[in-house]
């Protein structure tokens, strides 16, 4: 028995011959959104603190941030040890006046924005599991809603009931259109 030819992606005969050959990994190799560089991350974290951004420079900053999440949106989220030194590094920041070097940045952008991205994930799931929306949400759960949203912000710890209560209310806001805001 012939043993089986380990395909050649670059070889068009063999890419003909194999209608049914899985290519996806390759093709998901050239389509990974490519980050932006670190010059182009420095421009966008000094704007970042400007108020005055002209409509074009707004609307590069906006596509640069959206080229780098796109580019971490499939990495895992930070592990227990990458968020214990960006805890640190943060607290140096706010209580110590440390100025990070533009690695410990690059660093602390990364396993930021890998953190959003875990949760946002969680919460897509979390809403998945719950059953559909028959109808939007009332003024009274908006209202709810949102006073529980703020008071967790600051501080205050959920049950699982609140919680659960608080998905409900999100999936109908964003099954109907409605901002959770807008109560």
């Amino acid at each position: 028995m012939k043993p089986a030819q380990e395909p050649n992606f670059f070889d068009s005969n063999q890419i003909k011959s194999a209608p049914s050959a899985d290519f996806s990994p390759w093709i998901n190799l050239f389509e990974r959104p490519i980050p932006p560089s670190p010059a182009e991350l420095a421009w966008g974290a000094e704007q970042l603190e400007r108020n005055d951004l002209s409509s074009a420079d707004q609307e590069r900053l906006d596509h640069l941030l959206s080229a780098y999440i796109a580019s971490r949106s499939d990495l895992p989220a930070p592990n227990h040890i990458e968020l214990e030194w960006a805890q640190q590094l943060a607290d140096r920041h706010q209580h110590h006046n440390y100025q990070p070097n533009a690695e410990e940045t690059a660093r602390m952008r990364d396993i930021s924005v890998r953190f959003v991205l875990a949760q946002q994930r969680q919460l897509e799931e979390l809403l998945a599991a719950l059953p559909a929306a028959t109808h939007p949400p009332t003024a009274s759960d908006l209202t709810w809603g949102r006073d529980y949203f703020l008071a967790v912000q600051a501080g205050e710890a959920p049950t699982h009931e609140t919680f659960q209560r608080f998905l409900k209310i999100l999936k109908a806001c964003l099954s109907f259109g409605i901002k959770l805001s807008e109560a």
